[in-house]
């Protein structure tokens, strides 16, 4: 929006323009150790939120959220998550998942 400055005789049009800049997220800078540190990488990139991450997985928002600080994800979810970090989430959301098998850490 244009500032005004009147004289006398004439108006005149000033203009500012400032340049944004956002900190890069600490999660691209370091590089990811666990899987649930890649999953929060790759979710980052892709600009997505942790709902919709979380509806591509089958999972809830609450779920992706403990996956990314740190919880165990079961074995069962590892497939899964393994296939939508490989960019397949067509093929991530159609698999099979055993039954309740063995833990996955994330640490």
């Amino acid at each position: 929006m244009p500032l005004y400055q009147q004289s006398n005789t004439t108006n005149r049009v000033f203009s500012i323009t400032t340049e944004l800049k956002i900190p890069r997220p600490l999660e691209l800078e370091t590089e990811p150790k666990t899987l649930g540190e890649q999953l929060r990488r790759r979710r980052i990139e892709q600009g997505l939120q942790q709902k919709e991450v979380a509806a591509r997985l089958g999972v809830t928002t609450s779920t992706v959220w403990n996956w990314e600080h740190g919880w165990r994800i079961g074995g069962r979810y590892g497939p899964r998550i393994v296939g939508w970090l490989a960019g397949d989430s067509a093929k991530a959301a159609e698999m099979e998942m055993p039954g309740d098998g063995a833990m996955c850490s994330t640490k």
